[in-house]
């Protein structure tokens, strides 16, 4: 049931992974599983490149949430993706730590501005549940949403 090659070692079979792309342990041991290959050998060639260094869990989130920089999203989105991608919590949170505040109330207002638009001519009170919701639904956590709504004066809310 090896579908890479019958006479390839689940740490070839890795390396062959790797070379295509960085993944997490958790998601090199699912392709090697799907590939056919048991248990009792993923363990030792997952354990070898540890130890080699070609699989670093920390080192790939943080890849990932650079490929996903520029995205204007909060960190309750980034920590659903990496946690959908396999990462461990304390890899998620770790890779997340040098997302800071100020960087997020930025993205979060930049995102305000350019949804602010699709509410225009709608009352203050329904543009600000509007626009709330929408930061809520990127992931943004509801001090920076509160902290980037206040900073705002709408119609008919002065």
């Amino acid at each position: 049931m090896k579908n890479i090659n019958e006479n390839t070692t689940a740490y070839d079979a890795a390396i062959k992974l790797l070379e295509k792309r960085d993944m997490s342990e958790s998601a090199l041991r699912a392709n090697l599983e799907k590939a056919g290959y048991r248990s009792n050998e993923i363990g030792p060639a997952v354990q070898r490149l540890i130890e080699q260094k070609l699989i670093d869990d920390l080192k790939c989130a943080k890849r990932i949430l650079e490929l996903h920089a520029s995205a204007e999203r909060g960190r309750l989105t980034f920590s659903r993706l990496l946690t959908s991608k396999g990462f461990k919590r304390e890899v998620v949170e770790a890779a997340l730590e040098p997302l800071d505040y100020r960087q997020q109330v930025e993205s979060a207002t930049r995102l305000k501005q350019r949804l602010k638009g699709r509410y225009a001519g709608k009352p203050g009170r329904e543009t600000r549940a509007k626009l709330s919701q929408a930061l809520r639904r990127r992931g943004f956590e509801w001090e920076i949403i509160t902290q980037v709504m206040e900073s705002d004066t709408w119609d008919g809310e002065e």
